[in-house]
């Protein structure tokens, strides 16, 4: 009994990828000074300035809506511009005093929609 070739592929693929699984080891650098990441942006970086002026900014009052909101969606447009989904991250925790809320201010509403 001959099996037709795409059944055949099919069955070799499930045959294989479980295998390959089992051997796979997390990957672990062979020195201290190698590289896994770089990081979007350098300290000389004017976004990195603008970014950590509007932390700094939060911060000193992290129950202000409108600075919260402005840092959320600055950091919406990295995320859009770079396609790192860590700045979503960021967004999400800028506003997070509201995040939970039921009926957060419209503000809050907005971008948490933009951001989910």
């Amino acid at each position: 009994m001959r099996l037709p070739l795409n059944l055949s592929l099919t069955l070799l693929v499930f045959l294989i990828l479980p295998s390959q699984s089992l051997y796979s080891a997390p990957y672990t650098p062979a020195a201290d000074s190698e590289i896994l990441e770089h990081l979007p942006f350098k300290a000389s970086d004017p976004t990195t300035r603008e970014l950590r002026r509007m932390r700094e900014d939060l911060s000193a009052n992290p129950l202000d809506l409108t600075k919260a909101i402005n840092l959320s969606q600055r950091y919406y447009q990295l995320a859009l511009a770079d396609g790192d989904p860590r700045f979503i991250g960021y967004a999400q925790a800028a506003i997070s005093p509201w995040w939970e809320q039921v009926e957060p201010p419209v503000a809050v509403m907005v971008q948490r929609a933009t951001l989910r």
